[in-house]
């Protein structure tokens, strides 16, 4: 998986995901189970300096768009709250603590006393809307939530967080407001003032009458609150509000967010949401494998197959075929550095946009018992899905991995997931000291192998195609050609009369062993033979 650990000033997360305040977050126990469930870190109930009863029961109203609640501030308080975090924190938790209290002094206390309970942060309850004289006066006061801020920044030595409202005309005025305050990080934004009436009880369904309504109604009003802040500070942002998914999460993200909290998702999607949502990000981010190379991944539906390729349109510069060096529902392609189209893809990042269609070609085929790949550079990204093809299908696969330097060798983890790996280098820096080719003929002499499929320099594919061919061992290698259609009507990407878009990318032994430009020629831009 890509890294996607965040720092939100200071606070250092495995991934981007916190687990939002009050949400399975009362007792120690609740906040471990959500940790090691996979939330990057852990928010505590909001802690005052007394124990709280809360608000009357109902508290709590579900609805088609979210979830509306008016706890009011259950909690022990803050005497009772460190037994909590300890077994939280002994536990490896990252733990956050959220305070509230009347008056700043009240919130400096609360904070001071949390932090010599180990917590890691402090995130400031600036605005809650369903406790009377303990967030709403504040949120709606740019001096007051920068006094508040201040007050707690006097007293704390750890990050301090300041939780704001969305129910303002100018969010990003008190997140400044915050920042003078001596805010480390801003996280926006906390539930919307809301309210569920019965239609056949004929009165409001909380017994507070009006609650805070979170869920994916308010994604886009958290969005937009993240986007404006991060135009009027300097300070980290943690979006909240609406985060159920991977793409939910990159919202916040991309508008400006370095981590994203997760409360009412735990309801729709469970406890996994947090590994979900984490790995559903790290599908859409690029990962540089080594310099000049990097692999990009993106959600489509369209099927896919080990040797298939698409065409990838990067605007503003050209149309090429890429290999997908992954499958399943998120998809991949790897790419290195060789021409104008592919420097500029290289520069781009997650959220950006490239046209994708396919896939074409055909496919390899996964038989037999005993399979050798051989694999020469970025040869690897076409038939690292044949690597695993074969592995799932309980084939024992070798591969020989080969790169001109050891800083050059890509996917060597996923290959040695799939079965046992040699590494060759032209340099001897990692491995075989030497080429492809000698590499994979000292592995065919150790075992009976009866499939073989290659991808690299066009050399190095001729030379194995030749050994398989004198053993009698079938061999599938995956071509590359210039190409402008991908469908088989340009003419192209012909190689002899075959067509490598349609008829191939993969041919097999019998059919190089027939063609005369198989590693000797090509074809350039304008059509003319030219050696390899």
């Amino acid at each position: 998986m890509p890294d996607v650990s965040a720092n939100v000033a200071g606070l250092k997360l495995r991934n981007p995901t916190m687990l939002a305040s009050g949400f399975l977050d009362e007792t120690g126990g609740t906040l471990l189970r959500v940790f090691k469930a996979g939330a990057g870190a852990v928010v505590t109930k909001s802690i005052g300096p007394e124990p709280r009863t809360g608000n009357t029961n109902p508290t709590v109203v579900e609805l088609e768009v979210g979830m509306l609640n008016a706890m009011g501030l259950p909690n022990p308080g803050m005497e009772d709250f460190g037994a909590e975090v300890k077994v939280a924190l002994d536990g490896g938790a990252v733990v956050v603590g959220s305070v509230y209290g009347k008056d700043p002094d009240e919130y400096a206390a609360v904070a001071s006393r949390l932090e010599s309970y180990g917590v890691q942060a402090i995130e400031l309850n600036l605005s809650c809307p369903h406790a009377k004289g303990l967030g709403t006066e504040i949120a709606e006061d740019p001096e007051a939530v920068r006094e508040f801020t201040a007050a707690v920044k006097a007293k704390a030595r750890v990050p301090v967080m300041p939780k704001l409202s969305p129910n303002v005309s100018d969010i990003a005025a008190f997140a400044g407001a915050a920042e003078d305050g001596g805010a480390d990080a801003i996280v926006a934004i906390n539930t919307l003032k809301a309210m569920a009436i019965s239609p056949e009880l004929k009165t409001p369904i909380l017994a507070n009458r009006v609650g805070g309504l979170s869920g994916p109604a308010i994604r886009p009003v958290g969005v937009r609150c993240v986007y404006e802040i991060y135009e009027a500070v300097d300070v980290p942002i943690v979006g909240v509000g609406g985060v159920e998914t991977g793409r939910d999460a990159l919202e916040y993200i991309l508008a400006g967010a370095r981590a994203v909290q997760i409360g009412t998702g735990l309801a729709t999607r469970g406890m996994s949401v947090f590994a979900d949502v984490t790995s559903e990000v790290a599908a859409y981010l690029v990962t540089r494998e080594v310099h000049h190379t990097s692999t990009f991944r993106f959600r489509s539906a369209m099927e896919g197959a080990p040797g298939q390729f698409i065409m990838v349109w990067i605007p503003g510069h050209d149309e090429v075929p890429m290999a997908l060096s992954y499958l399943g529902d998120v998809k991949g392609i790897t790419v290195r550095a060789y021409g104008d189209a592919t420097n500029a893809l290289l520069k781009y990042t997650a959220g950006d946009l490239v046209g994708v269609r396919g896939p074409y070609g055909n496919t390899f085929h996964l038989d037999g018992r005993r399979a050798l790949c051989v694999a020469g550079g970025v040869g690897i990204a076409s038939i690292i899905a044949a690597v695993e093809g074969f592995s799932d299908r309980g084939t024992k696969v070798s591969t020989v991995l080969a790169a001109r330097t050891a800083e050059e060798l890509i996917f060597e983890e996923r290959c040695e997931e799939a079965g046992e790996v040699h590494v060759a280098t032209d340099d001897g820096t990692r491995g075989f000291h030497g080429l492809a080719p000698a590499l994979a003929k000292r592995v065919l002499g150790q075992h009976t192998f009866d499939s073989v499929v290659t991808c690299g320099p066009e050399p190095m594919m001729k030379a194995v195609v030749d050994l398989c061919l004198e053993r009698g061992i079938p061999v599938q290698a995956s071509l590359e050609r210039f190409m402008k259609c991908g469908i088989g009507i340009c003419d192209a990407c012909v190689l002899d009369d075959a067509l490598v878009c349609k008829d191939g990318p993969i041919f097999t032994g019998e059919e190089l062993a027939k063609s005369h430009d198989f590693g000797r020629f090509r074809r350039d831009e304008s059509g003319r033979r030219i050696p390899l």
